[in-house]
């Protein structure tokens, strides 16, 4: 069967008002429809870390943690969503509102009501909510600025700026469910740009309510910062303290010798002028290869031990903050600092967990593998070490490294730019017109 051109010229030109009609009716189907269309928004930040060598955790494990999301809808601040409705749809009245609400308590049941306040006078507001089978209709009035009391919920409502203009405003508003929220931005975040090999981060979100995507986007954003900060401040103390530790040890036996030394002078009459302690002398290079050597067995040593002892998920120093360089070593430590920071994040009742463990324990086998076939005394290594000379290494070791500490900001975090980028979801409204018109038609 073939298709006829000239058959249906004919019948459009024939019938030419029921095709107009079609398409007005169609074209006028389609706008009511396109009226419930609601912008879907595309909210993007962008973080730079610039790591001369890789510190404590990828930090896209940190931003997809739990404990971080749910800081950061703390710092969010937000209790009830304040919407207008109209004909066709409901306008979110985020930080756009003549009041503000703060929750001080709210019963479970509270989660699933919607609720209409309304300014009655300069001082005064009313908040109602249409019964049900289950629960009589709700009539409130409460006054600005003090607490109001009902086994629903205890809250406070505020007037803002826009209140002078709008002090007779109809909105709605409901709770919002903490742990509901945090799933559903868990979910929608999106991450692009470390993984391969890019110091920036592009961390995307997409929602109907743009601006508080973008302060949930700048909450995230400080409170990882503050979070690898306080992580750093950590690291930074164990730090001094195995220096320190190191310093003590190493003092204590130069105390020893000088004891044994000085019992020796005075038994044999020797004058004091033989003894040579100078804590801060001028040491040969022989002498500084011996102490660097001693200090990285140390180290060794020092980690060795955190691992058959560490049993409560605590995070190991890396070789690279110890000013130790030593690549295998290096990725291993990160790797299992990574695990030990993704465990933390799990139930033991979870299947990740189990998972993570095995992980876990799998790069520690390897990181004990390691350090058991590096010797672990300078004896071990053919060396004998000059006591003043690894006090006055150690000494500068941990000048070093406070000098270092000092002189950037934690993990050098730069927080970008928060913006909307684009509305997703226009292209649902040319496609309503198109698949009306062939109904239509």
């Amino acid at each position: 069967m073939t298709f006829n051109v000239l058959y249906w010229i004919y019948k459009i030109l024939k019938y030419w008002h029921l095709f107009v009609a079609a398409i007005v009716v169609a074209a006028g189907m389609a706008y009511l429809k396109n009226q419930y269309w609601m912008p879907v928004y595309r909210t993007v930040s962008t973080v730079k870390i610039e790591q001369p060598h890789r510190q404590i955790h990828n930090p896209l494990i940190s931003y997809q943690s739990y404990n971080l999301l749910n800081k950061a809808i703390d710092r969010l601040g937000v209790g009830a969503e304040i919407y207008e409705k109209t004909t066709f749809k409901q306008i979110s009245r985020y930080k756009n509102a003549a009041i503000e609400i703060f929750e001080n308590y709210t019963d479970a049941a509270s989660y699933v009501m919607e609720f209409n306040i309304r300014g009655l006078t300069d001082s005064t507001y009313a908040i109602s909510c249409p019964g049900s089978n289950r629960r009589q209709a709700l009539q409130l009035t409460g006054t600005y600025g003090e607490l109001l009391i009902h086994p629903l919920f205890v809250l406070t409502v505020q007037q803002t700026d826009l209140f002078k203009n709008h002090p007779h405003y109809n909105y709605y508003f409901r709770f919002l469910k903490k742990e509901a929220l945090l799933q559903a931005y868990r979910e929608n975040l999106q991450f692009k740009g470390w993984e391969e090999g890019d110091s920036v981060i592009e961390i995307s979100l997409t929602g109907k309510i743009a601006e508080r995507d973008i302060d949930f986007l700048h909450a995230l954003n400080d409170q990882f910062l503050n979070d690898r900060l306080n992580r750093e401040n950590i690291v930074a103390e164990r730090l001094i303290n195995f220096i320190d530790n190191l310093l003590k040890t190493t003092k204590d036996s130069l105390d020893i010798s000088d004891s044994v030394l000085t019992a020796h002078q005075e038994k044999n009459d020797f004058p004091e002028e033989t003894q040579t302690f100078r804590m801060n002398g001028e040491w040969s290079e022989q002498d500084m290869e011996n102490a660097a050597l001693k200090y990285h067995r140390d180290y060794f040593n020092f980690l060795l031990n955190s691992l058959n002892k560490n049993a409560t998920g605590e995070t190991l120093l890396t070789p690279s903050l110890v000013g130790i360089e030593h690549t295998q070593l290096s990725i291993l430590v990160s790797e299992y600092n990574d695990l030990i920071f993704q465990q933390n994040e799990y139930d033991e009742r979870d299947p990740l967990w189990v998972k993570n463990r095995k992980q876990l324990n799998d790069v520690k086998m390897r990181l004990l593998k390691i350090l058991k076939t590096i010797p672990h005394s300078p004896t071990e290594a053919g060396n004998t070490v000059n006591l003043k000379a690894s006090y006055t290494y150690l000494q500068q070791k941990k000048e070093e490294i406070q000098e270092k500490m000092l002189s950037h900001a934690p993990d050098n975090v730069l927080p970008g730019d928060t913006r909307v980028v684009t509305v997703i979801n226009t292209h649902k409204l040319f496609e309503t017109y198109i698949m009306y018109m062939l109904i239509g038609l």
